[in-house]
């Protein structure tokens, strides 16, 4: 029977199934499989954020399902060989969850021994930039240390300033990031740096970006402040005590050519463009450059959803290919041909821009319909993005966790689920408008959630702006790849001029959208159960009006935008009725800014009452100067500066209580406690905030039930005294701290 059962196996595979699930469900599966290990893998070392707990609990949704489906199937099936294709299928989820739980574990732990020798090890550094010298603000500080310039570089080796070490060359290999005096450096060159290098802290907190993933996967081990930087030659490289393999040098010599070509392409735009205009350009081509575009320019592009144009993205290649595709039939190419000169053209494109992951995977999904094409067979876009994602996640599992991985693939896979069904359902408009509405909308339908986790905000600009902003945007894109080579031959002023009319009324029409009142509103993050509710909806509008569209009689069709309209309003009320019932509803929210050093605490109150941002009186910010983990904070609460209270604490006295309600207190000490404060913590619930690591371990040693929580600062006297992995005190800004509920 197994012969048997193989048998039907190789024969189904030239078909669009394999047995009962299809070629895209099984490596859905896979995918899913390894999400799951990546997943619970990464949460063994750090919280796991709410976008890897959507991912998560989709994920196995999605396995649960498909077994589900499976098993329905049971009687039109031969037992054993039914048997056989359910262990085969355990077989297949099982397996992929252990390579990816396998690999995911041993890139976090190799990472963090290779990080760990070069922490506070002061020595002399040598490697090569891996960007162009940045010039910083000289109002920006970092550890109260002040530079001018910020540079990457690759670690190839260092001398360390220790006795016995008899001036011995040790070879290294990771990523660093140098702030040093304003000196101009450019990508490739071989660089010597004399320093320290001090541990990069990644705050962990709800609402902000997490970057272990992306610090792993560029193997980044360090910050130096104040570095001493200096250009070297390959003969002083010698000198020094290390050889450049030939994978090194090869790689150094791209990265000085890719500097060069690079910095022509950017002549040209500062040679043809006035200077705002010519950022921009660059950044559309490019990608980058945010620090250098305009901040009102900049902020437009992020409320109008449109900021993914300038880090290049997968619409990128889209581009490429249609210009090329356009203009092989412009000159008669065969399509095949084009084909072939677009995988060419891609191909160069990712080298000019460095390899950016966005890229990458637009790349590979290009190429592989580009080879479904030239080998006769039909591209299907899911399989595509599913290849694509299991290939870079096998890649690097913890690529997973980077937003931009997060946001490309919901966007994409969203494109896929929800385009065609809604450019056929929806309202008999214009295709010039149909088309980029549709495009914009389906594009957030799977992401939104992730959106307002990361952004806090829910934009109606977007939908404005896809229709007339984003095409224009995209012409620019076109014309900047047309014009750019054309102008390292001859320079033609008129082609040059057209852009800069494109993007003059693009970035018009863009900031004036700023000024819509209402345009976009500070949500917060929803809650999970909120999440689970958005993406069950999604399920079932799916299921019913693409799967099951088909069997829908024509009269229920024609009314298919209607049905749409109600369920929504359905589930919006429902969801609006479960928010009425939530027991956390009356409760007051208590969330501490991760701050080394200075006491931020938001106390968000139930609806009707003002809540309260608590900040230390030795930095006390009025509502104009709010920073930006404060401002982070209030908007992932859907507050603004304006819906709180600003009050100033004083650490220094002994106790402070900074809220109390019936079932708990939360206030803020920093002294031995007495006699009468003890009796206290023994009526009642009490969190605890403190500076003092006496106090702090004093509380913990007390072993108070009724104490639920002691979090600790840094003391800027005392420094860290405290380890972050001590499990019965949060070491506020050195690891992740939930919010209390009171």
């Amino acid at each position: 029977m197994e012969r048997d059962y193989i048998t039907i196996l190789k024969r189904s595979l030239p078909f669009k199934t394999i047995f009962l699930l299809a070629y895209t469900e099984l490596s859905l599966l896979w995918t899913c499989g390894m999400i799951v290990g990546i997943i619970y893998a990464y949460h063994l070392h750090w919280h796991a954020p709410e976008p890897l707990q959507y991912i998560f609990i989709l994920s196995m949704a999605y396995i649960l399902i498909s077994l589900v489906k499976v098993l329905s199937s049971y009687k039109n099936y031969e037992k054993k060989t039914f048997i056989n294709y359910i262990m085969l299928l355990g077989l297949l989820i099982s397996f992929s969850s252990c390579i990816s739980y396998s690999r995911t574990e041993s890139n976090i732990i190799n990472y963090e021994k290779e990080t760990s020798f070069f922490h506070n090890q002061e020595g002399s550094y040598v490697g090569i930039a891996l960007s162009d010298s940045e010039r910083i603000s000289n109002k920006e500080y970092v550890d109260e240390e002040q530079s001018t310039i910020k540079i990457s570089i690759s670690v190839y080796g260092m001398k360390a300033n220790k006795k016995g070490i008899n001036d011995m060359t040790i070879p290294m290999q990771g990523t660093m990031t140098v702030e040093g005096m304003d000196t101009s450096i450019h990508k490739g060159d071989l660089l010597l740096i004399k320093g320290t290098p001090k541990k990069t802290t990644i705050v962990e907190e709800r609402g902000r970006i997490d970057l272990h993933g992306r610090y792993i996967s560029s193997n980044i081990v360090g910050r130096m402040y104040k570095g001493d930087i200096t250009t070297i030659s390959p003969d002083e490289l010698i000198e020094f005590g290390y050889i450049e393999s030939t994978s090194q040098r090869w790689y150094r010599y791209y990265l000085v050519q890719l500097g060069r070509v690079q910095k022509e392409i950017k002549n040209q735009f500062q040679h043809n463009l006035s200077p705002i205009m010519a950022v921009l350009g660059e950044s559309l081509l490019l990608g980058g450059n945010y620090n250098e575009i305009d901040p009102t320019i900049m902020k437009s592009f992020t409320y109008t959803g449109l900021i993914h144009i300038l880090s290049i993205s997968g619409s990128h290649i889209a581009l490429l290919f249609a210009l090329v595709y356009s203009m092989g039939r412009l000159f008669n190419i065969k399509k095949r041909h084009a084909i072939y000169i677009g995988i060419i053209l891609e191909f160069l494109y990712c080298v000019l821009v460095g390899w950016n992951p966005p890229v990458v995977r637009a790349g590979i999904m290009g190429f592989i319909m580009a080879i479904g094409f030239i080998s006769g067979r039909l591209y299907q876009a899911k399989q595509g993005i599913t290849i694509t994602c299991t290939l870079l996640l096998l890649y690097d599992p913890l690529l997973l966790t980077d937003v931009s991985f997060q946001l490309s693939f919901g966007a994409t896979y969203g494109l896929l689920l929800w385009g065609k069904p809604l450019l056929l359902m929806g309202p008999n408009l214009p295709t010039i408008v149909k088309g980029p509405l549709i495009l914009c909308i389906s594009a957030q339908l799977l992401v939104l959630p992730f959106q307002l986790y990361y952004f806090h905000y829910i934009s109606i600009l977007s939908i404005i702006a896809a229709v007339f902003v984003a095409p224009l945007l995209d012409i620019a894109i076109l014309w900047v790849m047309i014009i750019v080579p054309v102008t390292s031959i001859i320079t033609i002023p008129v082609v040059w001029s057209i852009l800069e009319y494109i993007l003059q009324i693009s970035v018009f029409i863009n900031v004036n959208l700023l000024h819509i009142r209402g345009g976009y509103w500070w949500v917060g993050i929803a809650p999970l159960w909120v999440v689970m509710i958005y993406y069950s909806i999604l399920t079932t509008l799916y299921v019913i009006l693409v799967l099951w569209n088909h069997k829908l009689p024509p009269k229920i069709k024609k009314y298919t935008p209607v049905l749409i309209g109600l369920f929504m309003i359905a589930a919006l009320s429902a969801m609006t009725l479960f928010s009425y019932i939530d027991p956390n509803r009356h409760n007051y929210t208590i969330h501490i800014i991760p701050n080394k050093k200075i006491i931020q605490i938001l106390v968000k109150a139930p609806p009707g009452k003002e809540s309260t941002l608590f900040v230390e009186q030795a930095s006390f910010i009025d509502n104009s100067t709010f920073t930006w983990p404060i401002v982070n904070a209030l908007h992932s609460y859907g507050l603004v500066e304006d819906d709180v209270t600003v009050q100033k604490i004083n650490p220094k006295k002994k106790w402070t209580m900074l809220l109390k309600n019936e079932r708990a207190l939360y206030v803020l000490c920093n002294g031995q406690m007495s006699e009468k404060n003890l009796e206290l913590l023994v009526e009642q619930n009490t969190y605890i905030v403190t500076k003092k690591s006496q106090t702090a371990h004093y509380l913990r040693n007390l072993n108070n039930p009724n104490i639920k929580g002691i979090f600790y600062y840094e003391s800027q006297v005392q420094g860290l005294s405290i380890d972050p992995g001590d499990e019965s005190i949060y070491v506020v800004a050195y690891e992740y701290v939930p919010d209390v509920v009171l």
